[in-house]
């Protein structure tokens, strides 16, 4: 029955299903991630997908920001738009994709990959719920700002990111300590880490089932 199942598995893997209107890769969490470990790596793709909306959130206050004649508005306003491509882009290879990984082949290289971006990640979720003018985020202080001048409109998209930025913070800030203890309770190690690095070297890597 295992045998089957891993043919079957490997035949899946051929498959690229996601995303689903121009399919690259595989990605099947019920099929490639143990059943004791799907919930958390779920919960890493439903944190990843508020992500995605928080940035087209913020995207659109940021438009509201420019129109509105905030001050800084242009500067927001283009880096909001870059924003949206650039970290959807970069949090799905440096720590959605890694995590996945991590589970689905129990590598040391994978988890340390997710502490180290998952990380900056966080940060970078609190500095844009900030809202720094010029910034690129209609985070808090845009917000509070914009209701100030009377921006109803900005300041309910600025609400929108801002909520965004914070749960998504907290929430990624959650599985982090799941995360870090279930690599303490699998005794995953930076030197195995780096073993794993320079035994299999980065191209074991890229291929795909738990084999490599």
């Amino acid at each position: 029955m295992s045998a089957f199942h891993s043919c079957l598995c490997f035949l899946h893997r051929l498959q690229k299903n996601w995303p689903f209107f121009y399919p690259l890769i595989y990605h099947n969490i019920s099929v490639e991630i143990p059943s004791e470990s799907q919930t958390v790596v779920l919960n890493l793709y439903r944190l990843w997908l508020l992500l995605v909306l928080t940035l087209i959130f913020n995207m659109i206050g940021c438009i509201f920001l420019l129109i509105s004649g905030q001050p800084d508005g242009a500067k927001d306003l283009g880096a909001g738009i870059m924003y949206l491509p650039v970290i959807t882009v970069t949090s799905f290879l440096l720590w959605y994709r890694p995590i996945y990984n991590a589970f689905m082949k129990e590598h040391a290289l994978f988890y340390y990959l997710f502490f180290v971006f998952g990380g900056f990640h966080i940060a970078f979720s609190i500095y844009m719920l900030i809202g720094i003018p010029s910034t690129g985020s209609a985070g808090l202080i845009n917000t509070i700002h914009a209701f100030a001048t009377g921006s109803i409109l900005t300041g309910v998209f600025g609400i929108l990111a801002t909520v965004g930025w914070g749960l998504g913070s907290l929430g990624l800030l959650y599985e982090y300590r799941l995360i870090w203890a279930h690599k303490n309770v699998k005794g995953h190690t930076f030197e195995q880490a780096q073993n794993e690095v320079a035994t299999r070297g980065i191209k074991a890597y890229m291929t795909r089932g738990s084999q490599v």
